[in-house]
Parts: structure tokens; sequence; C-alpha cells
């Protein structure tokens, strides 16, 4: 009797980590549709290749999309302003998008209005420089930056799809939802270092290694099964510390812990 009730404890204790950890799976991958920036920066991407000014540029296309018709575009930056070259500050605004952008790959979220283009045929775009793996760099956008280093003034341009007040609020917005996930994670950690205090002393001296690897793999395999892309960084923290304390249980009884577990949430 006293080993069947250390059977159930330990079942109902890891039914509950299991309908936990999936509860977070559910919440994240809600947050994950909820507003958030509404720019794509990589519509469009390639190597700028020659300078114009400080805010115009050509760009060797290396993806493309309906709009691009030619291997190389001049992209001009949307809602924003540089001098004119013939200006005294001009060619200080053309050398500081040189400096940035010259010979590097630049990712563009492309105008959707009037296919893209302005009157002499550029593209209208927001510029993101790209990141130490090939990836876009979301913000600072390179239109923001070029303001903000003081070569560009905002223009707000009512006839594209842009709003310049768009590209700091989204930053910011993005920012406390990090603030969020950061809190959840922590309480999460809380949580489950909780549920497993009492778990830990129940289950030792139970354990062998083969019975151990067997049963940890077998959770933790159909965990990420059913976790799949969804795993972000909070719900990561669970799963470490799932791989790292659920490690002592039959296989048999881990399994229809899960099947419970997933069936409930």
């Amino acid at each position: 009797m006293r080993a069947y009730g250390k059977r159930r404890y330990l079942e109902l204790n890891i039914s509950y980590l299991l309908r936990l950890f999936v509860m977070i799976l559910t919440i994240f991958s809600v947050l994950s549709l909820l507003p958030g920036s509404s720019a794509s920066p990589d519509e469009v991407y390639g190597v700028v290749t020659n300078v114009i000014d400080g805010d115009t540029f050509d760009l060797r296309i290396e993806k493309a999309d309906s709009r691009i018709t030619d291997s190389v575009e001049r992209i001009t930056l949307a809602d924003v302003r540089s001098p004119d070259m013939k200006a005294i500050q001009g060619p200080a605004a053309r050398d500081f998008t040189y400096a940035v952008l010259m010979d590097k790959r630049v990712y563009l979220d492309v105008d959707d209005f009037n296919r893209g283009q302005d009157d002499e045929g550029r593209l209208i775009a927001v510029a993101y420089l790209a990141g130490a793996y090939g990836q876009p760099i979301p913000y600072p956008n390179f239109n923001l930056l070029l303001v903000d280093a003081g070569h560009a003034i905002l223009a707000n341009q009512t006839d594209n799809e842009f709003d310049p007040k768009d590209w700091r609020e989204e930053h910011n917005s993005e920012k406390s939802n990090s603030d969020t996930l950061q809190r959840v994670e922590e309480n999460l950690r809380e949580r489950l270092e909780e549920s497993l205090q009492g778990s830990d002393q129940e289950q030792k001296g139970t354990q062998n290694d083969g019975w151990q690897n067997d049963s940890q793999n077998g959770l933790l395999s159909r965990i990420e099964d059913a976790a799949g892309e969804k795993l972000n960084r909070a719900t990561q923290a669970a799963w470490d510390w799932l791989k790292a304390e659920i490690t002592n249980t039959s296989l048999e009884m881990v399994n229809s812990s899960l099947d419970r577990a997933l069936n409930r949430s």
C-alpha cells in the first residue's frame, strides 16, 4: 500500500508538471499572435554597390519580389530626407551612409503602395542592417539611424505605408513584452522548484541508471515533439528544468502521465 501511495504521488506530481509545461506553451503560442511589429524587413535584400547621397543608394538584388524588375535597383529611404549633395552637410551625410552600408547586405521593407516606387522609379523602403549571422536587425532601422546620427530629418509622406512614429513605438512595445516574458520565466522557475522539492525527496533511493535514462529520454522526446517550434526563451527554461529534475519514474508511468497532461490541457 505504501509503495502504491508513493507511485500515485509521483504520478500526480509529474502529471501536474506536464500540464503546467503544456499550459506555458499554450500561453506563449497565444502571445506570439498578439499585435507586434508590422514591419516586413526581409521582403527584399541585397548588397549595396553605390551610394548617391545620404538617403539614396543602389542595391544589387539577392532576393526579389514581384516589384523588382532589375538586378540592381535604386533605393530611396522612406520618410527621411538627407541634405542635398550641393548643401554643406550633403557630403557628410553621404559619407555616413557609405561607411555603414557600402558593400554590406541590406534588408528592405518595400512600400506596398504604387508598386513601391516613387516618380523617379526608385524603390521606397525602410532599410535594415544585417547582423553577425546575416539576419536583419529589427531596431533601429537605418532610416531612423540616419536621423539619430544627425544626417537626415524625419519627413513623413502620407502616400506610402510607413509612419516614422511607429519605428520607436514598436521597439518600446517589444521591449515591454520582453520584460513580461522575463517575469513569467522567473515565476515559472519558482513554481517548478516548489513542485519538484517534494517529489525529489520521495524519489531518492528508488533510482537505477538504465531505468532513469529510458524514462527521461522517452519523456523529453515526447514533450519535444509536442512543443515543436513553440519553444522560446521562457518555455526553454521550463524545458531545462524538466530535463534536470524529471528523471525517476517508470517509463510506463511517465508515458501515461504525459498522455493525461496533454489531454487535459
